[in-house]
């Protein structure tokens, strides 16, 4: 989560006066302010691009050629006015993906995305190859920069591995997801357009937020579901190189306790299966193959939560949504990640998808 004032954090508790600030700067010119009529921010964890929005505005064909142009950097704070003084939040950050304008009253709608979308389009020219005592981290970073230069990218993991023998093809982002779940990490554009590299969150983290029901709460909906699909409980990472450089045999992290609901004698041998390829060792890849089993672990559970909007949340944050009580029931508390989050500029609600658990494809 962004890191906001106590007085923000409170004031999200009570009506307020919202602000919105957009702001376009194209290649080599100056910001501009263009003032909108709609409009909202959508994140998506785990995909590239993160972070889209969509934006209407009544503009003067000056600030629409100044949208449209290509490398224009788009960025759009949120926040609350306190009287005079507001605090904004960076919600976006990034350009444009398609935009039109009405020539009858000057009406445009356009749709943005963050600079995944960069990243996703500015291939490799051949196969990459980088130096085998690279840091994975590094690596990263010069795959970042390569693909846009004056980038901020901060590392705050603790992955400290080398990337050792390993050829992608053209795909900068396959490239990064492969680092990532190697190194026990997410590395992705932040709504100030940073991109940040951090070690990958559980459950057991501490909340960043809470989503209540009630008076002082922000909770207006909540609709919870369990699926049984991806009921994952054993983990196997096996070496993918194919020049024999990771000279380890696979690694087998499986749920033991005989009471958890999990547990192979109740529902079976239930495998993900991760080739890494980067792994140098079988006490790395044994390591790496307990952290996925905590990540995938878990019920199977979803929210879908309305909400008063919190600006400053992000996917892959963990909160805590307390439910309303139903009849005599009691209310029930959940800690999960943000899955994905829809913010509306103008009236501050939120909606919010959260999982109990990691997903990852396959």
């Amino acid at each position: 989560m962004y890191p906001i004032s106590d007085r923000f954090q409170e004031a999200l508790r009570k009506p307020q006066t919202l602000v919105t600030v957009v702001t376009v700067t194209p290649p080599g010119d100056d910001s501009r302010e263009i003032p909108i009529t709609a409009g909202s921010v959508s994140v998506a964890d785990g995909t590239s691009p993160r972070r889209t929005s969509t934006l209407t505005l009544t503009s003067t064909p000056a600030q629409f050629d100044s949208l449209i142009t290509p490398g224009a950097n788009v960025k759009i704070t949120h926040g609350i006015d306190f009287g005079g003084a507001s605090e904004l939040v960076p919600m976006f950050s990034g350009g444009l993906v398609d935009g039109s304008q009405s020539f009858g009253d000057g009406t445009v709608s356009c749709t943005l995305a963050d600079d995944g979308a960069w990243l996703a389009r500015t291939n490799f020219l051949s196969p990459y190859s980088p130096p085998p005592t690279m840091r994975r981290v590094d690596v990263i970073r010069a795959i970042v920069l390569d693909s846009k230069p004056n980038t901020l990218v901060v590392d705050i993991s603790t992955d400290t591995g080398k990337v050792g023998n390993v050829v992608w093809d053209t795909d900068r982002v396959a490239a990064i997801k492969d680092l990532c779940r190697d190194g026990g990490t997410v590395a992705r554009f932040d709504g100030d357009g940073t991109f940040t590299i951090r070690d990958a969150p559980s459950t057991t983290d501490q909340s960043v937020w809470t989503i209540a029901a009630g008076d002082g709460g922000t909770m207006k909906a909540a609709t919870r579901k369990r699926t049984q699909d991806r009921m994952y409980n054993t983990v196997v990472v096996r070496p993918s190189a194919s020049d024999g450089s990771q000279f380890w045999t696979q690694q087998i992290a499986q749920v033991t306790d005989p009471t958890h609901p999990r547990h192979p004698s109740k529902v079976g041998v239930i495998p993900y299966t991760w080739a890494s390829p980067t792994i140098a060792t079988g006490p790395e890849a044994l390591a790496a193959a307990f952290r996925l089993l905590d990540r995938v672990l878990g019920t199977t559970e979803t929210l879908s939560i309305g909400a008063v909007a919190n600006p400053a949340l992000d996917g892959g944050d963990v909160i805590r949504a307390i439910t309303p009580k139903i009849n005599t029931q009691p209310a029930v508390i959940f800690q999960h990640f943000i899955d994905s989050l829809s913010f509306d500029l103008l009236t501050g609600d939120m909606t919010a998808a959260t999982r109990s658990q990691e997903e990852f494809d396959g």
